[in-house]
């Protein structure tokens, strides 16, 4: 990691430095867990939706089948990903209508009752997943 010339704060690279690798450029996997649907894309540095899927929240489903709808979701903009040669995410960001844990440990989103209390970040693991967190919930 490098720092700022008078020792600060870490310095940022430039979005427009090529990679000397020739790798495609870091993605991040943003994932909108909602009421009514579930949604994932995929976002360059620029701040471009690369592909996104979405499908609708199963109306009182358990918790199993919320998860499977989530990781489908995840493992189809993954795929899609692919076709526009995007890498693979190395970072994460949820976003949960309702109470989440520090580090998005667990979620209690408010329109789905099968997810009181869902442990989002330990199930992670168990499907593709993002080498760190970062995760936010709306402020009201």
């Amino acid at each position: 990691m490098t720092t700022a010339p008078d020792g600060g704060a870490p310095a940022v690279p430039s979005r427009d430095a090529p990679d000397p690798a020739g790798d495609p450029a870091p993605v991040a996997l943003a994932v909108d867990i909602g009421g009514t649907k579930m949604a994932a894309g995929l976002i360059d540095r620029e701040g471009r939706l690369l592909v996104h899927r979405r499908a609708p929240t199963p109306r009182g489903a358990s918790a199993e089948d919320l998860w499977a709808t989530l990781v489908g979701v995840v493992d189809e903009v993954r795929v899609a990903g692919r076709d526009v040669d995007a890498s693979e995410p190395t970072v994460c960001g949820v976003g949960c209508g309702g109470p989440m844990t520090a580090g998005g440990r667990t979620v209690s989103p408010v329109n789905i009752a099968g997810w009181r209390g869902f442990p989002l970040q330990p199930a992670w693991p168990s499907s593709p997943a993002c080498p760190r967190w970062w995760t936010t919930t709306p402020r009201r």
